[in-house]
């Protein structure tokens, strides 16, 4: 709402307090703010090629016509979000605003985008099996609240084993979808490409 004319700055910030009183989760409607500037940039933004190379499909082939898709899906979600943020009752404590930013979160940060400077080198089977198992290994870890520093020999064993089988069965469920049912084509190694 812009200020009337004539209105102090007193003012608009007395309403813009007002605002935020009634603002339940503030983590919640950053979340949704933010989740609307990223949708903005899929459906707004050039982010693919709009043309299938081989001429075949239809509209849904398309790889922009998914992040579109995706990019209105994450606004409804947004707008939820920020609805839900709301609704603070008299005398009710509000949440405020809690931005955490651990050694976890890094690491799935640059795991992510290792993986993506990755996959089209080394290809999808190895790479998207690397990344599963160490994201099962990084969160088996931090589930235990141990770091890598303090994981046990004896753990190390039980701690692989799971990572490998959870990555195997992650690995065949996105080939199975994505590969077979699809028809998506995923990079592959090459020793001279």
């Amino acid at each position: 709402m812009l200020p009337l004319r004539g209105q102090t700055i007193g003012a608009r910030e007395e309403r813009r307090r007002k605002t935020m009183k009634c603002i339940k989760k503030m983590n919640d409607f950053v979340l949704g703010i933010l989740m609307i500037l990223l949708s903005a940039f899929l459906v707004f933004g050039k982010i693919t090629e709009t043309e299938v190379k081989t001429g075949q499909g239809g509209f849904l082939v398309r790889s922009d016509v998914w992040l579109r898709m995706m990019g209105v899906f994450l606004v409804i979600v947004a707008v939820i979000l920020i609805i839900r943020s709301f609704g603070k009752k008299e005398g009710e404590e509000a949440e405020g605003f809690h931005f955490y930013l651990d050694s976890t979160v890094v690491a799935v940060i640059v795991s992510l985008i290792v993986y993506a400077l990755a996959l089209p080198k080394v290809g999808f089977m190895i790479t998207t099996f690397l990344m599963c198992l160490y994201l099962v290994i990084l969160f088996s870890v931090k589930e235990q609240s141990l770091t890598f520093r303090t994981v046990p020999k004896a753990l190390w064993g039980k701690l692989l084993v799971k990572g490998v089988l959870s990555a195997a069965v992650m690995l065949a469920v996105f080939w199975f979808i994505f590969g077979k049912l699809l028809s998506v084509q995923f990079p592959t190694f090459s020793l001279f490409g």
